[in-house]
């Protein structure tokens, strides 16, 4: 009983999403990290299609892949998912699952954990655009260092170079860059 009470009390407070789903798709269990998770309380979830939780652009292709992996009865690791928040939000989820065979071998359903790598994805992403401000600054700073010893063609490709590093960034990227820069508020914390 004692393992019992100690595995319930990992589970219960686990911020990783814990849950369980029968062979239709419906939640059987959810731990209380759906309330951080999602804004939902367990009981809310529980009953329902999970595919509605999910973004909808992924539905199709989680119920296509979800039909082959219940025909083969394996589960999966690793599986990155969006997910909405209650509020409209998206959540990036990393989902490992089991298969839940009933005593005939039967597949009943899948038990998984969801990790949320929300603000890691949202990292790496402003990671991205650092990666892409820094190489239009270096490119910027060594057109500046050569501007004393190039000719007009030499101003031309530079110049192509230049916009050519632009169009990495989106319009709204580089209207904030242009405008901070303008203002004299320019700073790399910003990206």
């Amino acid at each position: 009983m004692e393992s019992e009470d100690r595995f319930r009390n990992i589970v219960e407070n686990s911020l990783d999403w814990i849950w369980e789903i029968d062979c239709a798709g419906r939640l059987t269990y959810c731990n209380a990290a759906v309330a951080e998770l999602f804004g939902h309380a367990p009981e809310e979830m529980v009953g329902q299609d999970g595919l509605q939780f999910l973004h909808p652009e992924d539905r199709d292709e989680v119920q296509s892949r979800l039909s082959d992996l219940r025909a083969r009865k394996t589960g999966w690791q690793g599986w990155r998912l969006r997910w909405l928040h209650r509020d409209g939000s998206q959540r990036m989820l990393v989902s490992t699952a089991i298969p839940v065979l009933d005593a005939n071998g039967t597949l009943s359903g899948y038990r998984g954990i969801d990790h949320d790598v929300t603000e890691a994805e949202l990292q790496q992403a402003r990671i991205r655009r650092l990666a892409r401000l820094h190489a239009l600054l270096s490119a910027l700073g060594n057109a500046v260092l050569r501007a004393g010893t190039i000719t007009e063609a030499d101003w031309e490709e530079v110049e192509e170079g230049f916009l050519r590093a632009m169009e990495k960034f989106d319009a709204e990227e580089t209207a904030k860059l242009q405008e901070k820069m303008e203002k004299g508020q320019f700073s790399l914390d910003d990206f």
